[in-house]
């Protein structure tokens, strides 16, 4: 989706519409520290651990209750996630994306050791163990832009509205991870476009 946002005021986080918006406690900064794991891909880590509501994504039941987590390794632009690839680690199966051949799948990740730089500059899983839709329970997901009804703004090539839209993914339980500046009142919304079920403002 590549439509225009109109900006939001307070009301649009205090009074969700038909999405579910969750507003985490916490400072953010766009500083990260880089280290380099064994196999010589950099990780990214966030200046402070505050910076991810990990404690919000962590109170729902469905993160209890989820066996498979999908989530990303964030751009500096995005929620960070590198503090929850770490706690959860050995706790939770979790996966990433890959892209390849234009389509998005996931691989299950085993340590920072398995990461590399793929398409698109993002850091990916060398796992050739692909997580199958079926086996995902709970998937935070990043945008550009969110709004009070669930709407997401990507970055305009659909690789989570085509995943989603498989039957096979019609169980997961989506949850949108938000900057505090991509709150929105409206994002324009098409079709195809997938509805998260919760949206986390990291604030």
């Amino acid at each position: 989706m590549r439509a225009a946002v109109r900006a939001a005021g307070k009301s649009a986080v205090a009074e969700p519409a038909d999405g579910e918006v969750v507003s985490a406690v916490a400072e953010t900064s766009s500083h990260r520290d880089d280290s380099l794991g064994r196999n010589g891909c950099a990780m990214q880590t966030p200046a402070s651990h505050r910076d991810a509501p990990v404690e919000k994504i962590e109170s729902l039941p469905q993160f209890a209750s989820a066996r498979t987590i999908a989530l990303y390794c964030s751009l500096p632009d995005e929620v960070p996630t590198d503090e929850m690839l770490r706690r959860w680690l050995g706790k939770k199966r979790l996966a990433l994306p890959i892209i390849e051949d234009y389509e998005m799948t996931f691989r299950e990740y085993t340590g920072e050791d398995c990461l590399c730089t793929g398409a698109f500059g993002i850091r990916t899983p060398g796992s050739e163990a692909v997580v199958p839709p079926e086996e995902i329970d709970l998937m935070l997901i990043p945008g550009m832009a969110f709004d009070a009804g669930g709407r997401r703004l990507g970055r305009g090539k659909g690789f989570y509205d085509r995943y989603l839209a498989q039957p096979a993914a019609a169980h997961i339980y989506k949850v949108g991870l938000c900057l505090p500046h991509g709150m929105v009142a409206e994002v324009p919304a098409e079709e195809h476009d997938v509805i998260m079920d919760k949206i986390i403002v990291n604030d």
